[in-house]
């Protein structure tokens, strides 16, 4: 089946409707699928008829509809179903100890009266956690058959657009998932007049695709600060102050460990090939333009063998920033000379340290979303720098450092 969604037609002015057009998932970067038979309104009111009934059920009739359910559940969403009877099995516990072991009646051990449930009480327990396995399935069912990241595309046979005196239009979609905010909330509804002219001067003004661009560079001032306190504070040696930020930015899409990974491989290729350039005496501006050539060709290579091998995240490489990569190389080279290979590898953990620690800063979402609505705590942030700047103290690493002299 074509994976692609199909947009309604569009309707030329004095003509009859033209073919579908086709969107392709990564277009919008979605998960496109086809619409399901049902509506999800419809589906929704069956599940909730269903459960309604299995709770007015005799008990045989109830073990036969818990049979039926998880039976359709296990074959249709077993990971699902699984995974729902792992987060309530405490419940279900809770409830055959408190009916089994608090409901009056009957002993089921005589000869132990005081321990022993009642069959009233397992009677009850049977009856209460069928019921909830019943309604657990169902859930596993109705999350299976509307999952989150499908979209009701169109509904009706209408055109999308009527198109007058042109030919061969073309749609373009921005799709991207957000929360809503108190200040779009209260443009919709309508309960506050100043929030409609707030909202056009706030970052949620702007188009959809400048806001996701936005929404990575205001966070960019958090992982500086990370490498401030880091650096300031703590006196962990880095590579300057933005080279840890900008290889966070890479790993964002890299993701973490395989991001390490490449930027540790290329680094060590590059301090070879730095290493060999040595010997050729060769002025800085040459030496730093065959290095990046270098780390170029090395980036094409590794995503060619990453896409053969299945890895396709090797392709994401290429976002490395090519000319950090460089100057890296560069510096790490002049330190290793100069101060010798012990410091170069304490300054590159460092790097790495600092740029994974930012990383997971800025990879917060409830961050994000603070940050970019209310950006005016970025101001706050350069108050906070401003009085770091001002610190004569001592480092956390210095303590270590001149602990000789704390001992006389």
């Amino acid at each position: 089946m074509d994976s692609r969604a199909a947009l309604p037609p569009v309707a030329e002015e004095g003509g009859p409707a033209g073919p579908p057009l086709f969107l392709s998932p990564e277009a919008v970067g979605l998960d496109v699928h086809c619409a399901p038979l049902m509506h999800a309104g419809l589906l929704i009111l069956l599940w909730v008829l269903g459960v309604g009934a299995l709770q007015y059920l005799d008990p045989a009739p109830l073990l036969l509809a818990v049979a039926l359910c998880a039976a359709a559940a296990l074959a249709l969403a077993r990971a699902r179903t699984l995974r729902l009877l792992r987060r309530v099995r405490v419940l279900l516990a809770a409830i055959v100890v408190l009916f089994a072991g608090f409901t009056p009646g009957e002993a089921v051990f005589i000869h132990w009266p005081a321990l022993s449930p009642s069959r009233e009480g397992l009677s009850l327990a049977l009856t209460h956690a069928s019921g909830l396995l019943a309604v657990v399935c169902c859930v596993a069912l109705l999350l299976e058959y509307l999952p989150a990241d499908r979209l009701i595309w169109w509904l009706g046979d209408e055109p999308l657009f009527n198109l007058e005196g042109g030919s061969r239009p073309q749609v373009t979609f921005t799709i991207n998932s957000s929360e809503i905010n108190a200040i779009r909330l209260a443009q919709l509804t309508g309960s506050a007049s100043s929030a409609t002219s707030f909202l056009d001067y706030s970052l949620y003004g702007l188009p959809l695709s400048t806001q996701q661009t936005y929404q990575v560079m205001i966070m960019i001032p958090i992982g500086v600060l990370v490498i401030l306190i880091l650096r300031n504070l703590g006196g962990l040696q880095t590579l300057g102050t933005f080279t840890p930020v900008l290889i966070a930015l890479a790993f964002r899409e890299t993701q973490l460990g395989f991001g390490i990974l490449l930027f540790s491989l290329i680094t060590a290729l590059g301090l070879s090939l730095r290493s060999y350039l040595e010997h050729l005496k060769l002025q800085m501006l040459p030496r730093l333009s065959v290095v990046l050539t270098f780390v170029v060709v090395l980036i094409a290579v590794i995503s060619l063998f990453s896409h053969k091998l299945g890895l396709e995240r090797g392709l994401s490489i290429s976002l490395f920033p090519m000319v950090i990569l460089t100057m890296t190389i560069e510096r790490l080279s002049i330190t290793w000379e100069e101060r010798g290979g012990n410091t170069a590898f304490k300054v590159a953990v460092g790097t790495l340290f600092a740029a994974t620690l930012a990383h997971y800063l800025m990879s917060i979402q409830e961050l994000n979303y603070f940050v970019f609505t209310f950006p005016g705590v970025l101001l706050v942030m350069v108050g906070f720098m401003l009085a770091m700047g001002r610190y004569r103290g001592y480092r956390l690493t210095e303590l270590f450092r001149f602990k000789a002299f704390l001992k006389d």
